[in-house]
């Protein structure tokens, strides 16, 4: 459950976001979608979800949902890309 704001006289509203520690909330980190593999062997990079769990409604600042028109290639390579070729 997302946390919630209170506002005086009015009903609290999710946030949705959740506290990631100093160190994270300067990178760029991706919510992948399920049974997305990436080349190599250290899996799919700043993977939210693993490092954080599950995202609320609102993601955080520097947190956005993998595009691959926009992400594979320069910052992913799914497994079974030719990105070098």
């Amino acid at each position: 459950m997302p946390d919630l704001v209170e506002a005086p006289g009015q009903a609290p509203t999710p946030t949705g976001q959740k506290d990631m520690p100093a160190w994270a909330q300067e990178m760029h980190w991706l919510i992948y979608p399920d049974g997305m593999e990436c080349a190599g062997t250290e899996g799919c990079p700043n993977d939210y979800v693993l490092a954080f769990g599950q995202p609320g409604p609102v993601l955080p600042d520097n947190v956005e949902r993998y595009d691959p028109k926009k992400h594979d290639c320069t910052f992913v390579v799914p497994a079974g890309a030719d990105c070098f070729g």
